[in-house]
């Protein structure tokens, strides 16, 4: 599994081909991602959870608009997007996050870098 820029969402500011996708957010911003499943095989749905779906999100910094269900790829689907959100009290700060999933055994995507910056 990969995070990766949704096409009409947040943009890296590292370049497409770096070994890690680094990514700026603002306090007070909501901005929107994508995760993509390479299924080899597994049929069913992946699950990456509720509130809880953004693994070592900086503080303040949370999965947003997950529904019921929950941050999930159908079993119809390899790929959702999903929003992030900073709250607008978040301090500046950078850290590596992950989705993790319970589905085949478990997995969990590649890391990103979300860096929080206050706008200029």
């Amino acid at each position: 599994m990969r995070i990766v820029p949704a096409p009409t969402g947040l943009q890296p500011v590292s370049s497409p081909d770096a070994e890690l996708l680094e990514f700026v957010i603002h306090p007070g911003e909501t901005v929107r991602l994508k995760v993509v499943a390479e299924r080899n095989g597994f049929k069913g749905p992946i699950p990456f959870g509720r509130e809880d779906s953004g693994r070592n999100l900086p503080f303040g910094t949370y999965i947003d608009n997950i529904g019921l269900n929950g941050l999930l790829i159908t079993q119809q689907s390899s790929e959702r997007e999903f929003f992030v959100t900073c709250d607008p009290v978040t301090e500046p700060q950078s850290r590596l996050f992950h989705l993790r999933t319970t589905a085949a055994g478990g997995a969990a995507s590649q890391p990103v870098m979300l860096h929080v910056r206050r706008k200029e």
